[in-house]
């Protein structure tokens, strides 16, 4: 059986549209970790990539949330190492967004 951070390491190297990695231990902590690669630090993927591996007890981790270059979101699944369907970020805050000035259009004409 692999790892789930052999998992995370193949999906990391598989996809390079992902920037972001969000992790969620057991326990509600929550952890970012950055995969885009830093020139003036002399931050490589490989260097991140590396690090997360090291620095994460995979013991305890209890969801794994990716973010793409544009944008979009997607779990992993801890079990399987599958990733779920990309959401679109911006979806969510644009009706909440058309609703809020609505209700502002009416209260102004009032």
């Amino acid at each position: 059986m692999v790892s789930l951070a052999d998992q995370v390491k193949q999906m990391l190297e598989s996809h390079p549209e992902i920037v972001e990695i969000q992790v969620e231990y057991l326990n509600g902590e929550k952890k970012d970790y950055s995969m885009e690669e830093d020139g003036e630090l002399s931050v490589t993927r490989e260097a991140a990539i590396s690090h997360l591996l090291s620095e994460v007890d995979w013991a305890q981790v209890d969801e794994i949330e990716v973010e793409y270059e544009n944008g979009d979101k997607s779990e992993m699944d801890v079990e399987t190492g599958e990733l779920e369907a990309p959401e679109a970020d911006d979806d969510d805050d644009d009706e909440e967004d058309s609703e809020e000035e609505v209700e502002e259009a009416g209260s102004k004409e009032e």
